[in-house]
């Protein structure tokens, strides 16, 4: 839509059907079936363009989902229902550029704000009574990231690189108040190895809609295991929402040290530790211990002779957390392949993307000298032409020590960098560039270059983030370790918002054509650092340097993570007993593990990639009431291994021949498999014994899952 603009619209209708088994029939003992039908409508849409040097990000969805939830009862008495339906609709503004040069950079500055509304409105036979609650949410933040020093600016570069981030925001709900969150950050490189950064982040959480009004559902005869007698018994499970929640406060600080290695094309070291403190959190109804069940002891009914009958498993809000650990490991990246020719690039010619100007469709080139065209998509709008920028560094080059060099040509954003507190060009900041662009005898360091943008890796990232294909979800699991991590919560979980948010900035982006070395365009960065005190240098782990250069090869990435678990603890009431995760106690079905594994790598080269992932958990004990006959329970430890395929039939050109893609273009081949090896947990008693309710098939129902994808994009 314009110079600059994109507008892309998409819509989805979708109808999940559910039968599965809940519980026994107390007259004639067959399985009762349960038959779940969810409809989805939902409809997304997103406007980006350049205002300046700012770019702008407009986002607008909508959903609904109907669910119809049935449930046999005793023979020839009907069925059991629950409906529920949920409306959505968010609307979201973002707007990032840079807001003030520094003499360490620019300072770059993302505002955000938009609306949220959700109405939900559930009922179910068993009580005759409805439920609608509605919530709306105004919104609002911004995020500062200052540079304080910077060796690329030559300013106070005695210390490093160092940078200051600080964000905040509210959201006004119309059921919950005014809910307020900050953070504040700082990253610091004394040297171009050594990486240290620390965060903390203060932010009030209002439990979801959903967990709020759900409509209750109760399953009669579901096995369940009573820590109290030792036993696995047939009792009735109540789920659905809770109107009684509480909002959460959350308090989060994090400190990293990264330090980068001479091995292969790049290497790095992470220690982490990261500490949480939260109050009135929203929490799933925890394993049926004797602590919990004294804790709650309305959520739970029992015979006169002790027998479990009933649990009421709808969410609850526990007084307080807290836990910390530490999460240390490597990341390592290559490539593959031999280098194509000069002038090849990566993926061989290819017309350019659809709408972008080129000559067959009259798009102008840049004049000689001129200003530097731009690239769709990148930060206000700037992009280096390469034949500029090695005359420019020509230039300097020739240009005698001391001397101002003509600077016709230079950039504006580069120019004010160039200047002193007076606006005038600072002789010192002259050459402190020269010295990055010439050799010590005078001739041009070609070293100094911009890396090179890698489309085979641009293309794999917007193919883990779905990009183009309505409906479809990202998968995290296909990202780049480097580009997961900074997804992350402190809990070490994807954060969905940044996700989407990723999603959206990256999808609007035009898919590039692959180019010679010709054509690419260099990394545009700050001097302190990337928003976020994510820095950019040539070993900062920057998103275009982990994408490589284009020249034909392959790209591999290994990455081996271990967390330990140093407390977890949880206070279910105030002023109440405080329950030890690590030593016994439970809230989730087995217990924190005090140690953890995660293993992430890939290989992706020319048109073909796998991915694969492991997680392991370390064993765990959970401690019964220590009355006679009862039983404490010990998971195992598991392993389990995720292995992703794809291959993008277009660019095989043993199937597409000399002619071009023709029908395989825009066509890919998919296996995904989950669980690779079908590993289950095994549960024992003290005596060694399964119980029922931990029986391999309970635990897991489904074990490996193997999917086969053909996708074709039109």
């Amino acid at each position: 839509m314009g110079a600059g603009g994109q507008f892309t619209i998409n819509g989805e209708v979708g109808r999940v059907v559910t039968r599965s088994l809940s519980g026994i029939d107390p007259v004639d003992l067959a399985p009762i079936e349960r038959r779940t039908d969810t409809d989805t409508y939902s409809l997304g849409s997103a406007y980006n363009r350049n205002l300046g040097e700012w770019r702008l990000s407009a986002t607008l969805d909508a959903n609904r989902t109907d669910s119809d939830s049935r449930r046999d009862v005793a023979t020839g008495a009907g069925s059991e229902r629950a409906l529920s339906r949920v409306w959505s609709a968010s609307q979201k503004n973002t707007l990032a550029g840079s807001l003030f040069v520094l003499p360490a950079g620019d300072a770059s500055l993302t505002l955000d704000a938009g609306y949220d509304w959700t109405r939900i409105v559930s009922s179910d036979t068993r009580t005759a009574l409805s439920t609608r609650l509605t919530r709306g949410n105004l919104n609002g933040g911004a995020s500062l990231s200052v540079p304080l020093a910077s060796t690329r600016e030559g300013f106070l570069d005695a210390i490093g690189d160092l940078s200051l981030n600080l964000g905040g925001g509210v959201d006004h709900l119309s059921d919950f108040g005014t809910l307020a969150d900050w953070n504040s950050g700082l990253t610091w490189r004394p040297t171009e190895r050594l990486s240290l950064q620390g965060s903390y982040l203060v932010r009030e959480v209002a439990p979801g809609l959903a967990q709020l009004g759900n409509p209750r559902i109760v399953d009669v005869n579901v096995p369940t295991y009573d820590f109290a007698t030792g036993r696995t018994v047939l009792a009735s499970v109540t789920t659905g929402g809770n109107p009684a929640l509480r909002a959460e406060t959350q308090r989060d600080l994090k400190l990293s040290v990264s330090y980068d290695l001479d091995l292969f094309e790049r290497a790095n070291v992470l220690v982490e530790y990261f500490r949480n403190r939260s109050n009135d959190t929203t929490e799933s109804f925890p394993l049926l211990t004797p602590a919990v069940e004294a804790a709650f002891p309305g959520r739970v009914t029992r015979a006169a002779d002790g027998t479990l009958l009933a649990v009421d498993r709808r969410p609850v809000t526990f007084a307080e957390r807290r836990s910390s650990r530490i999460r240390y490991g490597f990341n390592l990246f290559g490539r593959v392949g031999k280098p194509a020719p000069e002038g090849q690039g990566g993926g061989g010619p290819r017309a350019p993307a659809a709408g972008a100007p080129g000559p067959a469709q009259g798009g102008p080139a840049p004049a000689p000298g001129g200003p530097p065209a731009a690239a769709p998509g990148a930060p206000g709008g700037m992009r280096f032409d390469p034949a500029q920028f090695d005359a420019m560094r020509t230039r300097f080059c020739a240009t005698p020590a001391g001397e101002t060099p003509d600077l016709t040509g230079v950039p504006a954003p580069m120019l004010e960098r160039l200047k002193g507190p007076d606006g005038q060009i600072d002789p010192a900041r002259i050459a402190a560039l020269r010295a990055r662009f010439c050799n010590a005898d005078g001739t041009p360091n070609l070293a100094s270059g911009p890396r090179r943008f890698d489309p085979a890796q641009f293309a794999a990232l917007r193919a883990a983030l779905a990009c183009g294909v309505e409906g479809a979800q990202p998968d995290a699991a296909a990202l780049p370790a480097e580009i997961a991590a900074r997804l992350k919560r402190p809990d070490g979980t994807i954060d969905e918002g940044r996700l989407a948010e990723l999603r959206t900035r990256l999808c609007a982006i035009p898919a590039p054509a692959p180019t010679g070395p010709e054509q690419a365009g260099p990394e545009r960065r700050s001097g302190g650092g990337a928003p976020g005190g994510q820095g950019g240098g040539p070993r900062g782990g920057g998103m275009m340097a982990m994408m490589g250069g284009s020249d034909g090869q392959g790209r591999w990435n290994l990455s081996l993570y271990h967390s330990i678990e140093l407390a977890n603890r949880a206070q279910i009431a105030s002023g109440g007993p405080v329950l030890d995760l690590l030593a016994g106690e439970a809230l989730g079905e087995s217990g924190v593990s005090r140690h953890t594994l995660q293993l992430e790598g890939g290989v992706f080269h020319k048109g073909i990639g796998t991915r694969v992932s492991a997680n392991y958990r370390g064993p765990t004990t959970v401690r019964g009431s220590g009355l006679p006959g009862s039983s404490d329970l010990r998971f195992g430890a598991l392993a389990t291994f995720n292995l992703r395929v794809f291959v993008n039939l277009e660019q095989q050109k043993w199937l597409t021949g000399d002619g071009g893609p023709g029908i395989w273009k825009g066509t890919r081949f998919g296996l995904a498999v989950n669980n690779l090896f079908d590993a289950r947990q095994r549960v024992t008693d003290q005596a060694g014994a399964v119980p029922l309710r931990y029986q391999p098939g309970l635990i897991d129902p489904v074990g490996r899952y193997v999917e086969v994808e053909l996708r074709k994009m039109f």
